[in-house]
């Protein structure tokens, strides 16, 4: 018999290089192999998950990063390993099956950890399976269909749903803000991806009939008012019809100011273009007005 999870836990991971661990210190090719992702942070949500009747709810208890900013990799990796051996949740992740987890699974390899829980089929748990995600749904993998179409970044996902998407544009950023001993920042940071997850979680459960609307609206609710980091609910129809809320979930308050100045400007660009396009349109019709098209009769 299958014991059902009663928490869901979803986990982002922030990695910067492990050049140590390279042969010769260089990577063959372009991107660097799971094993090589040094753990700098690891964010989770974690949620209530209600039952009732043929759907689900999935209510927002928490959002934190493991640790404190001064812990090294390897008190991060056991302290998660651990917390995850004795929850036992139901786990989302976004790329999880080829990024945060082999990441978080072979780095802990490195350091003898026990991550037998990721291979333990007890009580019908299967986190490993691709095809079911009701032990692991990898967000990505189910919104593309296993592949059959292109996958969306996270930031586009949650874009989708007014959610305020990614907010570090890269590694890089990662490494940079790392390099500068910034790790409030990338932890901040990487709790917010783990809360436009979520967001999109909530919006994908009712999509596929998890959750009805009444248990989509009480999870969208719930993370309103439990994570505080919601500062606006705006009424929208959005051509979906109903006008369900439109949540606009803000950064943490590290890089809120900064987040908010770069979107700002892309928008600002973004207008621009377009009031460019349309005036360079105005100009071409005066320029050359438009020739009548005559279609001859088919009747003799």
């Amino acid at each position: 018999m299958t014991d059902l999870p009663d928490r869901l836990l979803v986990v982002d991971v922030e990695t910067i290089a492990d050049r140590a661990s390279l042969p010769n210190g260089r990577a063959r090719g372009e991107y660097l192999k799971s094993a090589h992702h040094q753990v700098v942070a690891i964010s989770i949500v974690q949620a209530r998950i209600e039952r009732g009747g043929n759907s689900q709810a999935f209510l927002i208890e928490e959002c934190r990063s493991g640790g404190d900013a001064d812990f090294d990799e390897h008190r991060l990796l056991a302290g998660f390993w651990r917390f995850f051996s004795e929850r036992k949740p139901r786990l989302v992740t976004w790329h999880g099956r080829q990024h945060d987890m082999p990441v978080l699974n072979l780095r802990a390899m490195m350091y003898g950890l026990d991550v037998s829980i990721w291979s333990d089929k007890a009580d019908g748990r299967d986190y490993r399976f691709r095809y079911d995600a009701a032990w692991h749904c990898d967000l990505a993998d189910q919104m593309a269909d296993y592949g059959a179409t292109l996958r969306l970044t996270l930031d586009e996902a949650a874009c989708l749903f007014g959610l305020p998407g990614k907010i570090v544009d890269g590694p890089g950023d990662v490494e940079t803000l790392h390099r500068n001993g910034e790790v409030g920042k990338i932890r901040s940071y990487c709790e917010c991806d783990a809360l436009n997850l979520f967001g999109v979680f909530l919006h994908w459960a009712h999509a596929t009939g998890a959750s009805n609307s009444s248990d989509l609206d009480r999870g969208l609710e719930a993370l309103r008012v439990r994570s505080g980091r919601i500062s606006v609910s705006l009424p929208i129809d959005g051509g979906r019809g109903g006008g369900r809320p439109r949540l606009y979930v803000p950064f943490p308050s590290v890089g809120m100011r900064e987040g908010r100045r770069v979107r700002r400007s892309a928008r600002t660009a973004a207008e621009q273009v377009r009031k460019g396009a349309q005036q360079n349109f105005l100009d071409s019709r005066r320029k050359f007005p438009a020739c009548r098209i005559v279609v001859p009769s088919t009747q003799a």
